[in-house]
């Protein structure tokens, strides 16, 4: 297993009991938000893999000549809400399936836009869901809707 990798097997545990605490009749707001900061602390920007306003991050075009991070938003382009509903939706949550959905959906992490570009993707209804039209496979679906234009990515 490659280093990038090497947490699938804590990753899948998190999911798997947060789940159990869902079926079990726990709200579901505070399992997933510990399936979110896992995924963030561990996948994104876990051991040796860029911090979250690392200049390394993918970003947009407009990202790139911001200076001040205060004017910088960290964006997943699947957003977490959908990433977490394919990972419950597994057959079986192990470190291959789980491996399979953040490498499809996540690949290394968030993007960096502005904040306007931000308040777009907000006023178009694509904060936390994906297009009505979306085909389940272009993962920068949401960026293209609102036209946000990636620096290399």
């Amino acid at each position: 297993m490659t280093e990038k990798n090497n947490h699938l097997g804590e990753i899948a545990s998190i999911i798997s009991s947060c789940k159990r605490l869902e079926e079990m009749g726990n709200n579901k707001t505070g399992p997933r938000k510990i399936i979110r900061e896992a995924i963030f602390f561990i996948w994104e920007t876990g051991v040796n893999k860029f911090t979250k306003f690392s200049k390394n991050r993918a970003r947009s075009i407009r990202a790139s000549k911001v200076k001040d991070i205060k004017n910088l938003r960290y964006d997943h382009p699947i957003p977490m809400k959908i990433i977490i509903e394919k990972l419950y939706s597994l057959e079986k949550i192990n470190e291959a399936s789980v491996l399979k959905v953040l490498d499809k959906y996540l690949k290394d992490g968030g993007i960096l836009i502005t904040k306007e570009e931000d308040k777009i993707l907000n006023e178009k209804g694509l904060q936390s869901s994906m297009p009505n039209d979306w085909d389940g496979i272009d993962t920068l679906a949401r960026y293209k809707k609102a036209e946000i234009k990636l620096l290399d990515y």
